[in-house]
C-alpha cells in the first residue's frame, strides 16, 4: 500500500498508552474528532495505533496522510478517494484514467463510498494542516453534515481548523484533543526510558520536556552514545525547543561524517532509498549507511517491511533543512536537480518537477515535461495531478516546448475554453510546417492529430479525409503494451468515421477501442466506447442491441463510478433515446433537462447533444404542442451559439420545422425548411458534404414530408426512391426505415396501396426487432389509417406473420398518440369551411392549398373527431371542435 494511504509508524516498541486509547474510543459517538498539536507530540503514531486495534475490532479505516499537494481541492478529493481506494477489494476501485473530477462528481463519490456499503468507517486524515483552505475546509463540513452515524472523521493537525468546532462542541459532536493531552504522563516517560536513564534521570526529563514525546526520544537516541544523562539536560535554562534542538546537534555531532552528510542532504526527501542517496551524495555506500542509521529510529526510521524505504520524522527534518541553508543558497539549488535529474529517470515526473520548481530552475521543470510527453500522461493518468504547472507555461516557455504546447491545449479543452486549445493546434501547427521542432517532429505531428480529433468532439468540428488517413496510420505504429493509447485513439478514428457517415467502419473502430480497454482494465474508457456502440446500433436500426450495449455501460457506471454526476447524465440521456424510440415517455425522459444541463456545463459532445434535444423536443411536443418547444429552442440555440455548434442549431430549425407541419402550419412549414436549406449550404461551406451526412438525411425527409403536405407527391416519391438506396449503402437502417415509411405514405397519398402496403412492410421489418415505435408516431394520423387499412386486408401484398402483431402495436400507438391531439390551426380552418358546405376544390383556393392537402387534412379531421363522413360535419358546432 502507498505510504501515502498508511501511516509510517516507528519500527520500535512503541508505548502503550491505554489512557488515550480509551479516550480515541470515544470518538465512535461523534461524527468529528480533532488532534490538534504541534510537531513532535506523536499524533501519527497515537493514531496509528489506535487505527491498528480498530483494524482488529472489523471497522473500515481508510488513511490519508495529506501533503502540500492536497492544498489543491481537486487534488486533496482525489487523495481522499485514493484513501478509500486503498481499503477496496480490486473491482470495487473509484478511481479511473480520465474520470470526471468536477467537485460534485468528486464529492458525490466519496459520500457514496463511505456510505453505501453500511459498515462502520473511520476516516483518518493526517498532517491536515498542509491542506487546510477554504474549500477543503467546505468539502469536510458538507460531509460532516451528510454523512450517517457509522462514519467518524479524525483528523490530525498542526493548527486549529476551521470546520465549524464552536457549533461542533456545543451539540456534542466533536471530541478535541489537543497537546496537554498528548504529553507523556510520568508512567508512560518511564515505559520510553527505562533502559536507558535510572528512574531519576527520567524524573528530571520528563520535567525539563514537559513531557514532549519527541524530546524524550531525542533523549533516548542521545542517551545510547552518552551513557545516561548529561548533567548539562537538568541544568538547560532555555525553552524545551531549545533543548530538544541543542541534544539533536549532540545526535548528529556522534555521527560519522558521511552519516550527517547523508541525513542533511536527503532532507529535501519525503521518502529515501539507497539508490537516490547514492545519487545525492555522488557515493555508492548508502545503503549500508541507511542500515546503520536505523539506530536514530524514531528520528530517521524505515516505513516499510523490507526495511527499503525510510523517513525523517517531520521535526528532525526540519532540523536538518535548518543546517542545508546554514550552507548556502547554492548546495540547496544542486540537490534539488540532481533530485529531479534521478526521479525523472525513474518516471517520477510529477516529483521530479516538484523538485525542479524547488531549485528555482522553470526551465528545468519545463524540459522534464517535455521529455516525459506530458500529453500522453494526461491521458493516461487525468489532468488534475499536473493543473499545477499551468503557470510554468507562460507564452515564452510554450514557444520552446512544443509539446507541452499540445497538453496545454488539452487542458485548455478540458477547462472549457475550445477556442484557446483550437488557437494554439493553429499556431503549432504552422510552425511545425514551416520546418520548426525538426527534432519531435514526427511525434510532434502525430500528437496533435490526436488533439485536433479530441478538439473535433468537444466542439463542432470538420473532420477531414486526410486527418482520418493519418490517425489510421498512426493507430498502426502504436506499440502493443500501450493498450491504452491504442484504445484511445481507436476511440478518435470511430468517432471520425462517424462525423464522415462510415457507420460499419465506426462500428469496427469501436469494437477495436473496447477489445483494447479492456486489456488496459481501464472502465472509464470502457463506458464511453460502449455507448458510442450503443449510438451506432441505433442509427443502424438496431434497437434491440442498442438496449444491450446501453444496459452494458449503465452496468459500467454503476459499479465503478457510482456518484460520477457526468456519466450518470450520460447514462440517463441515452436510456431517454432508446426509451423515446419505444415510444415511452414517462421515465428516463424525465431526467433529461437535469441530464442535459449536467453535460452542457460538463464532458458532452455534438451526437449527445443532438440526441437529448431530439428527445427533449419531441417529448415537449408530445404534451404541450408547438408552445412547449420554445423554451427548448431558444435555450438549445444559446446554448450552439455560445459552444460554436452550428449543427446543433441546425438540427433545432430542422425539429421546430418536422413539429410545425404536424401541428398543421404547412405555410410556416415551408419557410423554416427554405431556411434550413440555407442553412445547411452554410453548413457545407464549413464541413465537407460527407461530413453533413445526418443533417442531408433529415433535410431530405423533412422536403418529402413537406411535399407530401403540399400535395406534390410525385415529387416526394421521386426523391425518397434514391435517399432510401443511399441509406441501405451506408447500412443506415434508422434512417432506411424512416425513408420507406415516408415512401409509403407518398404511394398511399397517389392512391396505390400495394406500393404503399410494400413500403410499409419494409419500414415495419426494419423496426420491429428493437420496437422503433416513435418512427411512426411522429409521422401523425396517416399512419394509423394506412396501419388499419392493411391489417383489415384491404392490400394486396402479402404481410409475413411475424410482422402482424408489430404493425397492430404500431397502429394502436400513433392511433393514441393521435386521438390526443386537437385540430391543428390549418385543420380548424379546413373543418369550418367544410361545415359550411364548400366542396374539396373551393376549400383549397380559399386557403391556397393542394386538393391533395385539403384530403390530408379531412382524413386527419374524421380520425380525430371520430367522424365518418361530411354529413355529420354539419351537425357539429364551432364549441364541440373546441372542446
Amino acid at each position: 500500500m502507498p505510504i501515502k494511504f498508511r501511516p509510517a509508524l516507528p519500527s520500535i516498541p512503541l508505548v502503550e498508552r491505554p489512557r488515550l486509547l480509551a479516550l480515541l474510543d470515544s470518538a465512535l459517538e461523534v461524527p468529528l474528532t480533532i488532534v490538534q498539536a504541534p510537531p513532535g507530540f506523536g499524533k501519527t503514531t497515537l493514531l496509528g495505533q489506535w487505527r491498528q486495534e480498530l483494524m482488529g475490532r472489523g471497522y473500515a479505516v481508510p488513511w490519508l496522510s495529506v501533503d502540500r499537494h492536497d492544498s489543491d481541492p481537486t487534488v486533496f478529493a482525489l487523495s481522499m478517494l485514493g484513501a478509500l481506494d486503498a481499503i477496496a477489494p480490486e473491482p470495487e476501485r473509484l478511481l479511473q484514467p480520465g474520470q470526471a473530477t468536477d467537485s460534485e462528481s468528486l464529492f458525490a463519490q466519496i459520500v457514496q463510498a463511505l456510505t453505501g456499503a453500511g459498515r462502520p468507517f473511520i476516516f483518518f486524515l493526517d498532517d491536515y494542516h498542509f491542506a487546510e483552505q477554504r474549500e477543503n475546509d467546505l468539502l469536510l463540513q458538507r460531509l460532516l453534515r451528510v454523512l450517517p452515524p457509522h462514519v467518524h472523521l479524525i483528523v490530525a493537525t498542526r493548527t486549529r481548523p476551521s470546520l465549524g468546532l464552536p457549533e461542533m462542541q456545543a451539540s456534542g459532536k466533536l471530541l478535541h484533543l489537543k497537546a496537554e493531552h498528548l504529553r507523556f504522563e510520568a508512567q508512560e516517560s518511564l515505559s520510553m526510558l527505562e533502559s536507558s536513564f535510572a528512574t531519576a534521570e527520567i524524573a528530571v526529563l520528563a520535567e525539563r520536556t514537559q513531557g514532549w514525546p519527541v524530546a524524550l526520544q531525542i533523549a533516548r537516541v542521545w542517551a545510547a552514545d552518552q551513557g545516561g544523562l548529561d548533567k548539562r539536560i537538568a541544568g538547560f535554562s532555555g525553552s524545551t525547543e531549545d533543548m530538544a534542538a541543542y541534544m539533536v546537534d549532540q545526535v548528529m555531532e556522534e555521527l560519522p561524517e558521511p552519516a550527517r552528510d547523508l541525513l542533511i542532504r536527503t532532507a529535501i526527501l519525503d521518502s529515501i532509498d539507497g539508490d537516490i542517496a547514492n545519487h545525492l551524495c555522488a557515493r555508492t555506500d548508502c545503503w549500508e549507511t541507511l542500515e546503520k542509521l536505523e539506530r536514530l529510529n524514531p528520528l530517521f526510521y524505515p516505513v516499510d517491511a523490507g526495511r527499503t524505504t525510510f523517513r525523517h520524522h517531520h521535526l528532525f527534518r526540519e532540523f536538518l533543512l535548518a543546517r542545508l541553508r546554514q550552507q548556502g543558497e547554492a548546495p540547496r539549488r544542486t540537490l534539488h536537480l540532481r533530485a529531479a535529474d534521478w526521479l525523472a529517470g525513474k518516471g517520477m515526473v510529477f516529483e521530479a518537477v516538484e523538485h525542479a520548481r524547488a531549485a528555482g530552475e522553470p526551465d528545468a521543470a519545463l524540459a522534464i515535461l517535455e521529455h516525459a510527453g506530458l500529453f500522453h500522461r494526461i491521458l493516461r493518468e487525468g489532468a488534475d495531478r499536473y493543473r499545477s504547472f499551468k503557470i510554468l507555461f507562460t507564452p515564452e516557455a510554450l514557444a520552446r516546448y512544443p509539446r507541452i504546447t499540445v497538453a496545454q491545449a488539452l487542458l485548455w479543452i478540458k477547462d472549457g475554453d475550445p477556442d484557446g486549445a483550437r488557437a494554439l493546434l493553429s499556431n503549432l501547427r504552422d510552425k511545425l510546417d514551416a520546418g520548426d521542432y525538426s527534432d519531435v517532429g514526427a511525434q510532434l505531428d502525430l500528437d496533435i492529430a490526436v488533439m485536433e480529433g479530441f478538439l473535433s468532439n468537444y466542439v463542432d468540428g470538420g473532420v477531414t479525409s486526410e486527418a482520418l488517413a493519418a490517425m489510421e496510420r498512426f493507430v498502426t505504429t502504436i506499440p502493443p503494451h500501450e493498450p491504452w493509447y491504442r484504445a484511445l485513439v481507436h476511440n478518435l478514428i470511430c468517432t471520425m468515421r462517424l462525423h464522415r457517415g462510415d457507420l460499419i467502419g465506426a462500428g469496427h473502430s469501436a469494437s477495436s477501442s473496447i477489445e483494447q480497454f479492456s486489456l488496459a482494465g481501464l472502465q472509464y474508457g470502457l463506458f464511453f466506447m460502449t455507448q458510442h456502440e450503443a449510438r451506432l446500433r441505433m442509427l443502424r436500426g438496431h434497437l434491440g442491441v442498442a438496449d444491450r450495449k446501453a444496459s452494458d455501460a449503465a452496468r459500467i457506471a454503476r459499479m465503478h463510478f457510482p456518484e460520477d454526476r457526468t456519466m450518470q447524465a450520460h447514462v440517463r440521456i441515452l436510456q431517454a433515446a432508446l426509451e423515446y424510440e419505444r415510444n415511452e415517455l414517462e421515465s428516463e425522459v424525465g431526467h433529461l433537462p437535469e441530464a442535459l444541463t449536467q453535460l452542457e456545463r460538463a464532458d458532452g459532445w455534438v451526437e449527445v447533444y443532438l440526441a437529448a434535444y431530439r428527445v427533449a423536443l419531441g417529448t415537449a411536443f408530445s404534451r404541450a404542442g408547438l408552445a412547449g418547444l420554445q423554451p427548448l429552442l431558444i435555450a438549445g440555440r444559446n446554448f450552439a451559439r455560445r459552444r460554436d455548434m452550428p449543427r446543433i442549431a441546425w438540427f433545432l430549425e430542422a425539429r421546430e420545422a418536422h413539429y410545425t407541419l404536424l401541428a398543421g402550419d404547412i405555410t410556416r412549414s415551408r419557410q423554416l425548411v427554405e431556411a434550413n436549406a440555407r442553412n445547411l449550404a452554410l453548413l457545407e461551406e464549413r464541413f465537407d458534404a460527407t461530413q453533413t451526412w445526418s443533417e442531408r438525411a433529415e433535410h431530405r425527409a423533412m422536403r418529402a414530408r413537406l411535399l407530401i403536405a403540399e400535395g406534390s407527391v410525385e415529387a416526394a416519391r421521386a426523391m425518397l426512391v434514391p435517399l432510401i438506396a443511399g441509406h441501405e449503402a451506408a447500412g443506415l437502417g434508422w434512417y432506411a426505415a424512416q425513408a420507406y415509411l415516408l415512401l409509403a405514405l407518398a404511394e398511399q397519398a397517389l392512391g396505390q396501396p400495394e406500393a404503399a402496403f410494400a413500403a410499409l412492410r419494409e419500414a415495419l421489418q426494419r423496426t420491429g426487432d428493437g420496437r422503433t415505435l416513435r418512427l411512426f408516431v411522429e409521422e401523425g394520423p396517416a399512419v394509423s389509417t394506412l396501419s388499419m387499412e392493411l391489417l383489415a386486408g384491404t392490400g394486396t401484398s402479402a404481410l409475413p406473420a411475424l410482422l402482424v402483431p408489430w404493425l397492430r402495436e404500431v397502429a394502436e400507438a400513433v392511433h393514441a398518440a393521435s386521438d390526443t391531439t386537437p385540430l391543428t390551426p390549418r385543420e380548424r380552418e379546413v373543418f369550418e369551411l367544410l361545415r359550411q358546405g364548400c366542396a374539396n376544390k373551393r376549400i383549397a383556393r380559399a386557403l391556397g392549398i393542394t386538393d391533395n392537402a385539403v384530403k390530408f387534412h379531412l382524413k386527419n379531421i374524421f380520425r380525430k373527431l371520430g367522424l365518418r363522413g361530411r354529413r355529420e360535419v354539419t351537425a357539429m358546432g364551432a364549441k364541440q371542435v373546441s372542446a
